[in-house]
């Protein structure tokens, strides 16, 4: 504003006519420039939420323009999430209906896509799931509880030797397989092999991102190598991790960033929330998603259509395109008309109509933002 009245009074001192000197303060109050960012970020936010993505902040629209890496979750974000049991391998003199029932006994009481997996087809098997007692679960490693007095465990190879148990040959048929280990009193009684899908938009996803200017990607998850080198493999993945707990997914997001990368963490469930707060910024899949990733991350997508990762990068830098483009319209729109108005061109009354037609054209410009539809 100082600017804006040094301006004016020169142009009345060297021209001492008033009128010059008001036309110049209307048409230099910086209305375009005030608007130019709010009704972008307004516009960008009605866009997003249209194509189901919760944005909790305007700021990470700008955030996203400065990524250039990107880390995946696997189970439940690149894949499908709902797994489907392929095998059970028998290691004891239990039967398979028996050794699924003592799964599922500890299984109900979980979240996990692969505890779900399980006791949904234990229920359309039409076997009845008997009940637990003293259930713990370390999340992301397995389970342990009694079931009718027996000691039982379920979870990951090396949480079930982490409790002493000796486990039996694994089969070398479903190494790119999920493998879910059972024991009962202190033996490995079974082991369950379990299959998921990649999503159909995954390929595509990586392919757009990359034209978006996302240069590394990295897929981190609990499962086993094997199965982690397969999913990879097909989407195109060079680097992953498998095997990885809540604590190590926080340290490869902790260390890309130490290295200088700006990093998007996508994922969905409760083992993936202390990497998405340690991400530059975090998108959480809703509708699979668990409570704590999305409360956790700073944007949550309602729908399970991965693609819309790619489409709120292209929104966010179609937002910023667009705010740079009101800023030079406003400039523009000032410059030239402090010139006319101090040249005698323009009159108070034109300069009101000028004023109001560039706050205008950032408020219109802005609009075409609502009509975003992922490119």
């Amino acid at each position: 504003m100082p600017l804006i009245l040094l301006i004016a009074g020169f142009v009345l001192f060297f021209t001492h006519d008033i009128q010059r000197s008001i036309s110049v303060i209307i048409v230099s109050i910086p209305c375009a420039f005030i608007l130019a960012g709010p009704t972008a970020m307004v516009a960008a936010l009605a866009a997003s939420s249209r194509m189901g993505m919760l944005v909790k902040s305007v700021q990470f629209f700008e955030a996203a323009n400065e990524l250039d890496t990107v880390v995946f979750d696997k189970t439940g974000t690149l894949t499908t999430g709902r797994l489907e049991l392929q095998q059970i391998t028998l290691h004891g003199s239990l039967s398979r209906d028996e050794v699924l029932s003592l799964a599922s006994s500890l299984e109900a009481h979980s979240t996990h896509p692969v505890a779900q997996a399980i006791v949904d087809f234990t229920k359309r098997e039409g076997m009845i799931i008997p009940d637990a007692e003293r259930v713990f679960e370390d999340h992301g490693l397995g389970m342990e509880g009694q079931v009718n007095g027996i000691r039982v465990l379920v979870g990951r190879l090396s949480w079930i030797e982490s409790r002493g148990l000796k486990v039996a040959s694994q089969d070398t048929h479903h190494a790119q397989s999920s493998a879910i280990y059972v024991a009962s009193n202190e033996i490995h009684v079974g082991t369950i092999y379990l299959s998921d899908s990649i999503r159909k938009e995954a390929r595509e996803v990586k392919q757009n991102l990359r034209e978006s200017g996302i240069g590394r990607f990295v897929m981190l998850t609990g499962d086993r190598s094997g199965a982690a080198s397969a999913i990879a493999a097909d989407i195109g993945f060079t680097e992953f991790q498998a095997e990885c707990l809540p604590e190590q997914k926080l340290e490869v997001v902790q260390s890309l960033k130490e290295e200088g990368h700006c990093v998007l963490v996508v994922g969905d469930g409760v083992n993936d929330a202390p990497a998405l707060a340690a991400g530059n910024l975090s998108i959480a899949m809703g509708a699979l998603g668990s409570d704590v990733a999305i409360k956790t991350a700073d944007i949550a997508l309602m729908s399970n259509d991965l693609s819309r990762v790619a489409q709120f990068i292209n929104l966010s830098k179609k937002t910023v395109r667009v705010i740079n483009q009101n800023i030079l319209s406003g400039f523009l729109f000032s410059t030239v008309s402090i010139v006319l108005s101090s040249a005698g061109y323009v009159s108070p009354m034109v300069a009101c109509f000028i004023h109001e037609f560039g706050a205008f054209f950032v408020i219109f410009n802005s609009a075409r933002l609502l009509k975003f539809e992922g490119r």
